[in-house]
C-alpha cells in the first residue's frame, strides 16, 4: 500500500512539473548555417514573461516612428554634415508627438521594475537556449539595446556625461519624461548645454531607436519559440550608420 501510494505522488509530481512548464521544439539556422533542432523548456513564469513581452510590443505598431524604420531602416540612423560650420542634419526628423508617443510604448521595455525589461527578458532566453551562437547573439541584443554597441563606434561627450549612453537617456527620461526631478533636471540641462541641440536630440532619439530595433529581434526569437518556427541566427549588424558630407555651397 505504502508503495502503491509513493508511485501515485510521483506520477501527481510529474503532472504538477509538466503543467508548470512550456516546451518548445525549433530549428536554429545558425551562421555557419548548420541546422540545429533543439529543444527548449521554459518555466511557466518565465514563459509568461515573454508572452507579456511579446504582447506589449505589438502595441508599439501604429507610432510613426516604427512605421518608418519598417519601410525604411537605414535611412533612421544616417545623418548630414552641411556648409561651411558643418552644419548637423539627421535624414529623419522626429516630431515631439512622435517622440513622446515612442517613448510611452517603450518604457514597459526601458525599465528595471518591468517584467518586460529587454536585458531581463534576454537572461531568461539564454538561461534556458544553451545553443553558443543563440546565446551570442543575444549578447550583441542587449548591447544594442543599452547604449553599448553604439559607443563601439562613437563616444559623444556631453559635460560630465556621455551623451549616447544608456545612463544619460534615462537620465533625461526620468527628469523629464517619466516624472519631474528638479535636481535631475539641472543635471542633464547642464549636459545638454555642452553640445549641439540638433545633435543631443538626433543621440537621444537614436538610442531609442536602437532599442527599438533590439526588441524587434527579441520578439521575433519569440514568436519562433512559440509558432515551432525555424530561427535563424543574423551574423550581421542590427544598425549601420550613415554619415554623408553635402558640398558647401557656391558664393
Amino acid at each position: 500500500m505504502a508503495r502503491y501510494s509513493k508511485k501515485k505522488k510521483q506520477q501527481r509530481s510529474q503532472h504538477q512539473t509538466a503543467s508548470q512548464q512550456r516546451v518548445f521544439i525549433n530549428d536554429f539556422v545558425l551562421p555557419s548555417r548548420l541546422v540545429v533542432n533543439y529543444r527548449t523548456i521554459f518555466p511557466l513564469k518565465e514563459w509568461e514573461a515573454l508572452a507579456l513581452c511579446h504582447n506589449r510590443a505589438r502595441k508599439l505598431a501604429g507610432n510613426a516612428v516604427v512605421d518608418r524604420m519598417e519601410r525604411n531602416p537605414q535611412e533612421t540612423y544616417g545623418f548630414l554634415v552641411s556648409g561651411p560650420t558643418g552644419r548637423f542634419e539627421p535624414t529623419a526628423t522626429v516630431s515631439e508627438v512622435e517622440l513622446n508617443d515612442l517613448v510611452t510604448r517603450l518604457r514597459p521595455f526601458m525599465l528595471q521594475g518591468e517584467p518586460t525589461h529587454v536585458p531581463l527578458v534576454c537572461k531568461h532566453l539564454k538561461r534556458r537556449i544553451e545553443i553558443q551562437a543563440v546565446r551570442d547573439w543575444l549578447d550583441i541584443v542587449c548591447d544594442v539595446f543599452e547604449g553599448r554597441a553604439l559607443q563601439i563606434h562613437l563616444v559623444v561627450p556631453a559635460g560630465a556625461e556621455i551623451l549616447n549612453s544608456n545612463e544619460f537617456l534615462m537620465k533625461w527620461l526620468t527628469s523629464k519624461v517619466f516624472h519631474v526631478e528638479p535636481e535631475l533636471e539641472r543635471e542633464v540641462d547642464a549636459a545638454l548645454a555642452q553640445v549641439d541641440p540638433e545633435l543631443a536630440r538626433y543621440f537621444l532619439v537614436l538610442m531609442l531607436k536602437l532599442k527599438l530595433a533590439a526588441l524587434t529581434y527579441v520578439c521575433e526569437l519569440i514568436a519562433a519559440l512559440d509558432g515551432g518556427a525555424a530561427y535563424t541566427v543574423p551574423n550581421a549588424a542590427i544598425a549601420k550608420f550613415t554619415m554623408e558630407r553635402r558640398p558647401d555651397p557656391v558664393t
